[in-house]
């Protein structure tokens, strides 16, 4: 089933918003679009860390990257649950986790449906 497109700005479950991008340039519904390793505001007591988003669509790419859709879960378990609601991306049955330490991309084989 198709989910709607992430957006800067756009919320988790916890609710955390997406607060920053790398495809800056690329523009749904006239915010910026957010791949696979976009940062998540820090939100618990715990020294600062960063969650990152990830994506369960590796066929659809915005400069590059593996997008982010309603439904995909970041680095620290929180589902996405906000997004443009006319941008419509279908979901791979796998997910693309982003390595940090690498900078690379891995696919994780567990189904996130």
């Amino acid at each position: 089933m198709a989910s709607p497109q992430v957006r800067l700005g756009d919320l988790n479950s916890y609710p955390a918003p997406v607060i920053g991008v790398k495809a800056v340039r690329v523009l749904t519904n006239g915010l910026p679009t957010v791949t696979a390793g976009d940062f998540v505001m820090p939100h618990d007591e715990k020294p600062v860390h960063f969650a990152v988003t990830t994506s369960n669509n590796p066929r659809v790419l915005v400069q590059g990257v593996p997008t982010t859709n309603v439904g995909a879960v970041d680095t620290f378990g929180h589902v996405r649950i906000t997004g443009a609601p006319n941008v419509l991306t279908w979901p791979h049955r796998y997910s693309i986790i982003p390595s940090v330490a690498t900078n690379t991309w891995q696919q994780d084989q567990k189904s996130v449906w």
